[in-house]
């Protein structure tokens, strides 16, 4: 989609490589000189003009004489607004009227900015196909820039006819003139001509491309025309060429808002200054022309005249014209040259005979000055041996790689070698015309040797932990593996300089950890391994009993002794009464207590987390404290209403109570050894809540003095 930006200040873009339409693409005067010439619209991307005609594009040539004609030049102009995919060095393909084809690397004769397309900017081509002409007929234009960024192409022939008496002079400008933001015209002037007398006839024309709205104004040679808007424009009229004129005003003027391309202009008129017999025959017999060969920069090159007279006249002078600024004259049929920059060259050879000072013809030739490429490679690459690695080069052609080791073949820009060991590989390269000496580059392929094994071993932490090391290796990295895990994980100790370890904390006592350490080492295919199975440590055996008195009295001073099973294994364990006394020397000295009391000691391990808790209680009662009293309610109803859900007797002064309850066949239904807790009514052979109904229950209680007491009745429960 064409969007144009209206600014407060427009601007020309200009080309940089010539300043508007600054170069010169013809200019002679001879007897019986004209030109003819097609034009036409290629694109299809705007509506303006009617169809393009797209690619291959043919063009109608008619005009040319039936016979006694000389043709002295033949170009072909087109336009394109490029993007960043369109090729940089376009080809040309002729297909002449007798269907012989050739292909030409086209002139780049201007370069400017976008035209409102989005683009990346314009180019004009110049293509001289003088070696195709052969006659009126279809020719057929044909190029690997895509169709629809060309907006047109425009073909002339120039032509001496042999049987014409009038002077012909013509001139052709091109270059770039690109114009975007709205601007509405241009201008250029031509020169290089003087008209000896008022003209007998004469035609200007100009071509211009992207001309899309309803008409335009052309100015040629200082007259204002109207013509309509074709999308490329072959803008062509008749004008006057009076004596001593010198210069030819030329412009463009569009009736809105557009933007365009201006590729070229020129001049033709005819006088009767010179002596034009138009006898049809040639008066001077010189078929001037030269060797053309694609050359190197910075190259000495031989040019060589091929030039011949028909007339059996000698060739005695030859001036140069190299197209860089430098001209050479000489008086044998080569010279040498060396370009000092890339580029096409516009080189002219100028001959003279022995027989006719004023016989003189000029040979045009375009000469391609290639330079070296500039070549980009993978960079030198660590790889695996024995697996495929693609290495490539980019900015030349005609490619080949050395040594042909371990290549899938050794030319192209991109190969696969397998190495087997560390290889250099050097590949070379030419310029696209293959005239400048192969660029040269290496590329190393070096393979990364298998990293070293480690060596694991492992040691218990204080703590039961298990701390798996090994020595770390230069230029290596360690990945681990727990108990056969798919999961591979980088170590949790440290690294690089330090030997690496890997911690692994401990759950439980005697439990077996496999460690797969995996070494790995940068760019290597190849890794080296070692497996260790540790096991944490067992908890010791430090269990315990606790000795004291049967019984004291009220205030009375005791000691509590601790009876180790292995007593080497007791120093592993931190021993506390009740939690808060520290016991050291596996005694607890005067103590003393005002009733009858349970004294309970624990032990933990110093080390071992994971290691249970030892522990141990002993019941010390008072002599004579008192004497046993039970009391029992008669009934309870235990049907989970909150209220009297469980039948409890009170009892007081016993160290122990049994409880049992029977039904009325004398079926022991409930027993407990914690009579305290009491009896919800639970019928422990049915495990289901008991029936209402009268129940027996048996009391057994072990008074302070280590007597028995039963103790016998019933209970209700009514529910």
């Amino acid at each position: 989609m064409r969007s144009i930006v209206i600014s407060a200040v427009f601007l020309f873009v200009f080309n940089p490589l010539c300043a508007q339409l600054s170069n010169v693409a013809f200019n002679k005067k001879a007897c019986g000189l004209n030109y003819v010439s097609a034009s036409g619209k290629i694109t299809n991307r705007h509506a303006a003009g009617g169809p393009g005609r797209g690619l291959p594009a043919a063009f109608t040539i008619t005009g040319l004489p039936d016979s006694a004609y000389v043709i002295e030049q033949a170009f072909l102009w087109h336009e394109e607004s490029y993007t960043a995919t369109s090729p940089t060095e376009p080809a040309t393909r002729i297909t002449n009227p007798d269907g012989v084809q050739k292909f030409y690397v086209p002139f780049l004769a201007g370069k400017g900015g976008e035209k409102c397309w989005g683009e990346v900017g314009t180019r004009v081509w110049r293509t001289d196909l003088t070696s195709s002409v052969s006659g009126n007929g279809v020719y057929i234009f044909n190029t690997n820039t895509p169709a629809a960024t060309i907006d047109g192409a425009t073909l002339i022939i120039i032509y001496r006819d042999l049987k014409q008496t009038y002077e012909g002079t013509l001139v052709i400008n091109d270059g770039n003139i690109t114009v975007n933001s709205g601007l509405t015209s241009a201008s250029a002037t031509l020169k290089g001509f003087n008209a000896c007398e008022d003209a007998s006839e004469a035609r200007g024309f100009m071509a211009v491309g992207d001309f899309q709205l309803a008409t335009h104004t052309s100015t040629i040679n200082g007259t204002p025309l109207v013509f309509p808007d074709l999308f490329w424009n072959f803008d062509e009229a008749i004008t006057t060429v009076n004596a001593g004129q010198t210069t030819s005003n030329f412009g463009t003027r569009i009736n809105g808002i557009d933007c365009y391309t201006w590729a070229l202009m020129g001049l033709y008129y005819q006088t009767n200054c010179s002596d034009c017999d138009g006898l049809g025959v040639v008066d001077c017999d010189i078929v001037p022309d030269f060797n053309a060969d694609t050359v190197c920069v910075g190259t000495e090159t031989t040019f060589q005249d091929l030039s011949i007279d028909t007339g059996g006249a000698s060739i005695v002078s030859w001036a140069w014209d190299f197209g860089d600024g430098t001209t050479a004259v000489s008086t044998t049929k080569s010279t040498t040259h060396k370009f000092a920059n890339p580029g096409v060259y516009s080189v002219s050879l100028k001959v003279n005979n022995d027989k006719n000072p004023s016989c003189s013809q000029v040979a045009f030739k375009d000469i391609i000055v290639s330079e070296p490429p500039t070549i980009s490679t993978t960079p030198d690459t660590n790889v695996c041996a024995n697996r495929p690695v693609v290495i490539s080069a980019k900015g030349g052609f005609n490619y080949k790689w050395t040594p042909n080791i371990w290549l899938t073949k050794d030319s192209g820009e991109t190969v696969i070698s397998r190495p087997l060991a560390s290889v250099t590989y050097t590949v070379s390269a030419t310029d696209s015309f293959g005239v400048c000496a192969p660029i040269k580059t290496p590329i190393k392929l070096i393979i990364t040797p298998k990293p070293l094994a480690p060596k694991v071993t492992c040691l218990n932490e204080a703590n039961g932990d298990i701390l798996f090391s090994w020595p770390t290796s230069p230029n290596q990295d360690y990945e681990v593996s727990i108990n056969g895990s798919n999961t591979w994980e980088s170590p949790n100790g440290l690294g690089g300089t330090t030997d690496p370890n890997h911690l692994i904390t401990a759950n439980n006592a005697d439990e077996e950890y496999e460690l797969i350490v995996k070494a790995i080492r940068p760019n290597s295919c190849e890794f080296s391994y070692d497996t260790l199975t540790c096991s944490t440590p067992i908890c010791p055996d430090g269990s315990f009993t606790l000795s004291g008195p049967d019984s004291v009295s009220k205030g009375q001073l005791f000691d509590i002794s601790l009876f180790f099973q292995n007593p080497d294994d007791a120093n592993d364990y931190f021993f506390t009464m009740d939690s808060t006394i520290e016991i050291l020397g596996g005694s607890i000295k005067n103590l003393s207590q005002d009733s009858t009391k349970w004294w309970r000691v624990t032990g933990v391990n110093k080390n071992l987390s994971y290691c249970p808790i030892i522990k141990d209680s002993i019941l010390i009662p008072i002599i004579n404290e008192c004497k046993i009293n039970i009391n029992t309610p008669n009934a309870f109803s235990p049907n989970n209403d909150g209220m009297n859900d469980i039948w409890v007797p009170i009892i007081s002064c016993a160290r122990e109570v049994n409880l049992a309850v029977f039904n009325r066949w004398g079926e022991r239904i409930f027993q407990s050894q914690v009579a305290e807790e009491g009896w919800s009514g639970i019928n422990q052979l049915t495990n289901s809540i008991s029936s209402n109904g009268v129940y027996l229950y048996l009391l057994t209680a072990i008074d302070q003095e280590g007597k028995t007491h039963r103790f016998s009745n019933i209970v209700n429960i009514t529910n």
